[in-house]
């Protein structure tokens, strides 16, 4: 079924709904729907609504909804990424959405880029991984953070792990979900970032046996690692 996303609130939602702009576009002029074709209305808050195609005009379309829900967020992996390129940055927003992660922490870091501000286009790079996927979910964006800001807004309660480039002592034994990953900047944390994060008793080191990973390829590695983990 064709996916869409729209910006609009589930408790607001009519019967016949009328899709304009770059929506309506996209799907009359690129997707070419044909009447009573189903369609997926989804508005990355966890609204997943079926509806149906009535009318077709120049430039918009009304759909009847035939169905509609609000899915449960699923809590499994965060992140926490140090603030890598825009092209690289992009594609970890793509994957996040994909891979279901729910927060996203960006981290300014001795070797990170040094300042991060979502853009127009990041935002559409979302909105397009959300149609693809299927996830009802964005994720949740926070304002970049220092490094040593972040580190003392660690909280007791939850579960780090960060994937260093260096073998440390204090190793993870076993992956759990919900989880926080912590993914430092493609030349790695500075020494000094990386003792920070040892003396935390609850931040796990892992050491993969790898060559310097791209941030992006680091991104699903993690998060492959952590799903693997549970299956049985």
């Amino acid at each position: 079924m064709r996916a869409v996303y729209l910006d609009l609130e589930h408790a607001s939602l009519p019967d016949l709904l009328t899709i304009t702009g770059d929506a309506a576009h996209h799907l009359i002029k690129v997707v070419r729907l044909k009447d009573h074709e189903k369609l997926l209305i989804m508005n990355g808050k966890g609204l997943l609504a079926s509806a149906e195609v009535k009318e077709i005009g120049k430039r918009d379309l009304r759909v009847q909804i035939l169905q509609s829900k609000v899915e449960p967020k699923r809590e499994l992996i965060k992140l926490v990424i140090a603030v890598p390129s825009k092209e690289a940055m992009e594609d970890v927003l793509r994957q996040s959405v994909e891979l279901g992660i729910t927060h996203i922490q960006p981290l300014l870091t001795q070797y990170s880029e040094k300042h991060f501000e979502m853009s127009d286009r990041q935002r559409r790079v979302l909105e397009s991984a959300l149609i693809q996927s299927n996830n009802p979910y964005f994720p949740e964006m926070a304002k970049a953070m220092k490094f040593e800001d972040y580190l003392k807004e660690l909280s007791p309660e939850e579960s780090y792990l960060y994937f260093s480039s260096r073998p440390r002592s204090n190793c993870a034994q076993a992956l759990k979900i919900p989880c926080t990953l912590i993914i430092g900047p493609e030349g790695g944390f500075s020494e000094t970032e990386e003792s920070a994060l040892e003396t935390r008793a609850n931040v796990k080191f892992i050491h993969l046996p790898s060559y310097i990973l791209r941030t992006p390829t680091a991104v699903c590695t993690a998060a492959g690692l952590v799903f693997g983990s549970q299956l049985k």
